[in-house]
């Protein structure tokens, strides 16, 4: 791993096998606890947080076609970030139920690293990262960055 550790995101991509109109889509994100910030969705974190821990345990894109799309334009496919830098380490496990209610909900197979996704392998590829930013960096996730 290389480059800016706050830059460090953990993406799960649930491929949809065709156009989701806008109308649907909305009812089962909105189903699965996602909020529609103008064009845009997000998933708010559980709980407190600090003022400098992401409000999202997920940033949401939605691509068509291999771009990304706002929401009243369907999505082919669902992007799932995971802004690990900037939340706990324990909202692995949130993130993780999330992509398994949300594959589940849309009976699709999530993507992780170009490959089917399981639980097992997200967790122990955010794990290393969590290694990796305590290791070379000396920082823990959701600490506060220093000035």
């Amino acid at each position: 791993m290389q480059g800016n550790p706050m830059e460090l995101t953990v993406t799960v991509d649930l491929p949809l096998g065709q156009v989701m109109p806008a109308g649907p889509l909305n009812r089962l994100l909105r189903g699965q606890g996602f909020v529609l910030h103008y064009d845009v969705y997000a998933v708010p974190r559980p709980g407190d947080a600090p003022p400098w821990h992401s409000g999202n345990l997920a940033n949401v894109y939605l691509l068509r076609g291999g771009s990304e799309s706002d929401a009243q334009d369907g999505a082919d496919t669902i992007r799932l970030v995971y802004p690990l830098p900037w939340l706990f380490s324990d909202h692995v496990d949130a993130f993780a139920d999330l992509v398994d209610g949300l594959s589940t909900a849309l009976d699709c197979t999530p993507l992780f690293d170009g490959a089917p996704y399981t639980r097992a392998g997200f967790i122990a590829a955010c794990d290393d990262h969590v290694t990796w930013l305590l290791t070379e960096w000396g920082r823990r996730t959701g600490q506060r960055r220093s000035a």
